[in-house]
């Protein structure tokens, strides 16, 4: 049972408007339920969330007690999407600015990065072309296409070579589905989330080299901006791009990063930071992502962060905005 600290909500949702008696008749029980307390949840945009510990806010809102770790992880994933609704403009409003750019969606799942770029930017000069190969995104991705002329994707996978992989779907949480084994040493999945496989199936995998040279769109543009969300898979993806790295066309890299390994043999945080040192990209911007403890999941932690975003930039790039 979720209990809503009423009178620290009462607060927040004043510096919008006196609706927050809804919150009286909220008691989590249902999905119904779930959507409710997330309308209430994205109009408390008045919060910075990514200056903030977001564990934290999630504390000051939330008194959890018998709690489902389930929901848990849903409410955190609404927070944390501010965060990242933060960390994406700033990239936009200060390096990609309104020159022309090709932003490359690795891991596209629902459409939640490229919904950000379009819903706060003029995307005028900015072509997204979005790689996702989960087989239940189809029809999101196809209607997002058809209203925009400036988006196109493909539904397969990106990563160090050209084969068939199989994809495996989780049940509990869609955002956990890898080509990659969830590791046994990983008590937040194992004690918390149900991680039983919904469906495995084959799914082309394509490297981006591959397609820089098969694929138009890339040689249309000289500036080129990766987002990559593979859930272990990064440093395969990354591997796979070694001649667009080299074709100094990458500018931009947002990456999500983990210090252990989630994933069985996925590189950590100090392997991709030696890959991007190696190649003359600076950090530029981070989002933390999951402290373990300070979460409610699992204690063994003691609050460690375990996940976060991070924006790298080429130095020649960065250099020439000065």
């Amino acid at each position: 049972m979720l209990k809503i600290k009423l009178k620290k909500l009462r607060q927040l949702l004043y510096k919008i408007s006196p609706s927050y008696k809804i919150a009286k008749k909220l008691h989590v029980k249902s999905d119904i339920q779930i959507e409710k307390l997330n309308e209430i949840l994205q109009e408390i945009t008045c919060i910075k969330i990514a200056s903030h510990d977001l564990s934290l806010v999630l504390d000051n809102i939330f008194e959890i007690s018998n709690y489902n770790p389930e929901l848990n992880a849903k409410l955190g994933h609404k927070i944390i999407t501010k965060g990242q609704k933060d960390i994406i403009l700033n990239v936009m409003n200060n390096l990609i600015q309104d020159k022309k750019f090709l932003i490359i969606d690795i891991g596209a799942s629902d459409g939640w990065f490229f919904k950000i770029l379009f819903n706060n930017k003029i995307m005028d000069n900015i072509f997204v072309f979005a790689y996702e190969p989960l087989k239940l995104y189809y029809n999101i991705l196809e209607d997002f296409k058809n209203s925009h002329s400036n988006f196109d994707y493909k539904q397969i996978g990106i990563g160090d070579s050209d084969t068939t992989l199989k994809i495996k779907e989780n049940n509990g949480l869609l955002g956990l589905s890898s080509f990659m084994e969830i590791s046994d040493n990983y008590e937040y999945f194992k004690g918390n989330i149900d991680q039983s496989i919904k469906q495995e199936y084959e799914v082309p995998v394509k490297t981006l080299d591959s397609e820089f040279e098969n694929n138009s769109i890339f040689n249309k543009f000289e500036n080129i901006a990766l987002k990559i969300d593979v859930q272990g898979f990064e440093e395969k993806v990354l591997k796979g791009a070694e001649n667009l790295f080299n074709s100094g066309k990458i500018k931009v890299i947002l990456i999500e990063i983990t210090t252990i390994e989630k994933y069985r043999n996925s590189a950590n945080y100090a392997e991709i930071f030696d890959f991007f040192h190696k190649k003359n990209y600076t950090l530029f911007d981070l989002l933390p992502f999951y402290r373990e403890k300070d979460f409610k999941f699992q204690p063994t932690h003691n609050g460690r962060l375990t996940e976060f975003d991070a924006v790298f930039v080429h130095k020649s790039f960065i250099e020439k905005l000065n």
